[in-house]
């Protein structure tokens, strides 16, 4: 008998077990799924704020406020469900000792920095 973690071993990730993969089976053939009623509904709204935008001097300004609004509610409801979210980059400072550095060097290093550190219309500060 083995014990411990085998590589390879156990269900792979993200992978769904037979009810699961049923009940999603059963629901998407039911009808609309409630993703394919938000994105409806905010297209609905979107096309009826532009349908009164598209009127010109015509417009009610309240109706395409409105409907914009519902539609980005809407929107704001789905996006979770439809489009990634940007995982958080944690940043840690990295601790430089400059004491190593020769006076030249630091020089040097200063330079480099100005240089990269200058908008693209600036003059190159290195050189005079």
């Amino acid at each position: 008998m083995r014990g411990g973690k085998r590589p390879g071993a156990g269900r792979p990730k993200r992978s769904v077990n037979r009810a699961t993969a049923e009940r999603e089976t059963r629901i998407r053939e039911s009808g609309p799924v409630p993703l394919d009623v938000m994105i409806e509904a905010m297209r609905w709204h979107h096309d009826r704020a532009k349908a009164e935008f598209a009127k010109g001097a015509e417009m009610d300004a309240n109706i395409v406020r409105d409907e914009y609004a519902l539609a980005s509610e809407h929107a704001v409801r789905a996006a979770p469900y439809v489009h990634p979210r940007f995982a958080s980059i944690q940043q840690t400072p990295t601790d430089y000792n400059f004491d190593r550095l020769t006076d030249n060097e630091l020089r040097h290093l200063e330079r480099l920095l100005s240089k990269a550190a200058a908008a693209p219309n600036d003059a190159d500060p290195t050189q005079h």
